[in-house]
């Protein structure tokens, strides 16, 4: 016969997650699984209910706070005769024991953690400096590209962070701490686009692959990863009414936030002239001053040189 907290089905709790799921009496190894999985955006915290609800006031929670760092708050009853502690526990491992003992009504969910009114905790731990700085390097890139919100950008540095040695290295980023670094970075951009004139050069590309759209050319910005894929992707857009297409893909976007010139890939739908669909891009980025160039050959891309990336954030 289980304990008070756990039975042959599993920890007597439900947890709930970020994502608004809910995991109805896992067993030990599924809840060790779940705070694992912790770190990407979305997927930060877990907080779990004693069963049956009701009949336990209070709950138990968790945010990853580093690779290695787990905030975790106990709240032990409701209203002013509760207790609301936190703690930052070292381990997925040592977490779920806490949670085990403290489903199971078990005291023994305080011993040797040093608990603090969970107001008091100062819980944020910094990166290595290494994995930070490159972190600053690809999200003020990302930030200047101009494509990604905000969440996006601190996910994305999450996943373009490099590999400092295997299990030798430095911990990686999960999305509190990319969070931390990306907003300073954000903020920093909207304070600089605020001198900006009224109509930059993306603006002006804007406008023109806006008009583009009503000559029957689908236009689109920062497409795809390359031209390859672009090109197989945007064909999939066309209707009866297009004419043809044009794009720039995400290593374009790249190229002019770092050299200030953007290479833009063309194609025809049939029985349209690819040349023609060339000269109509052409034509309307230099309607919109923009420094278009192209030599005329249909398996080439035009350029624009020079290019100031300037596109807004919000």
């Amino acid at each position: 016969m289980g304990s008070v907290g756990t039975d042959a089905a599993g920890l007597a709790i439900r947890v709930s997650d970020e994502r608004d799921g809910s995991h109805e009496r896992p067993t030990v190894e599924e809840f060790g699984t779940l705070l694992s999985s912790l770190g990407q955006r979305w997927n930060t915290w877990l907080v779990a209910h004693r069963l049956p609800e009701g009949q336990h006031p209070g709950f138990f929670q968790v945010l990853r706070e580093a690779s290695h760092a787990f905030r975790t708050e106990v709240r032990t009853g409701d209203g002013p005769a509760g207790a609301h502690v936190a703690a930052v526990l070292e381990s997925a491992a040592d977490v779920t024991r806490c949670l085990t003992a403290w489903a199971a009504g078990d005291e023994a969910w305080r011993a040797g953690r040093a608990w603090v009114p969970f107001e008091e905790l100062d819980s944020a731990v910094e990166p290595d400096p290494d994995v930070a700085a490159e972190a600053a390097e690809n999200a003020r890139l990302l930030i200047e590209c101009g494509y990604l919100d905000r969440y996006e950008v601190a996910d994305a540095v999450i996943d373009m962070q490099e590999d400092f040695g295997g299990g030798d290295g430095p911990e990686p980023l999960v999305f509190p701490q990319a969070e931390r670094i990306v907003d300073p970075l954000w903020r920093e951009r909207l304070a600089e686009q605020a001198t900006w004139p009224e109509c930059t050069d993306v603006d002006a590309l804007e406008v023109a692959f806006e008009g583009l759209e009503d000559l029957g050319i689908v236009a689109r910005e920062d497409y795809a990863c390359c031209a390859r894929c672009g090109h197989s992707e945007i064909r999939g857009e066309l209707d009866e009414d297009s004419r043809g297409y044009v794009f720039f893909h995400g290593q374009s976007t790249q190229g002019a936030v770092e050299g200030g010139l953007l290479y833009l890939y063309f194609g025809a739908a049939k029985p349209h002239r690819v040349e023609d669909v060339a000269q109509d891009v052409v034509d309307r980025l230099r309607a919109e001053g923009l420094a278009a160039q192209w030599n005329g050959e249909a398996n080439s891309a035009i350029l624009v040189e020079p290019i100031v990336w300037r596109k807004r954030i919000e």
